[in-house]
């Protein structure tokens, strides 16, 4: 993927998305607490304000996404349908990858 793919398209996606994204990791660091995943949502939240997607590199994504899974199942034990349950997974897990297109891993 060339570098105007990765900002053009990637990167605005990644910016929009991150806010719903980090509230499901959020709920699973409730349940789960991690001061590297506290480091990591640091680093992700300065690459987003800074609109840099540099910032990136270093993210542990391998730490992020189980979160935003467990924020998940907190919504699903807390009321939520399995059917959005379901549209949540996808959407994180699609921020997963766009990140990983974006990083070129």
């Amino acid at each position: 993927m060339g570098d105007a793919a990765r900002e053009h398209a990637l990167w605005p996606f990644v910016v929009r998305a991150w806010s719903d994204v980090k509230a499901d990791v959020e709920l699973g660091l409730a349940a789960n607490p991690s001061q590297e995943a506290e480091a990591a949502v640091q680093q992700v939240d300065a690459a987003v304000e800074g609109d840099d997607y540099e910032l990136l590199e270093g993210v542990n994504w391998a730490i992020l996404a189980p979160l935003a899974v467990a924020g998940v199942r907190a919504r699903v034990a807390a009321g939520m349908s399995e059917g959005v349950a379901a549209s949540l997974d996808n959407h994180n897990a699609t921020f997963a990858i766009a990140i990983r297109e974006l990083l070129g891993q």
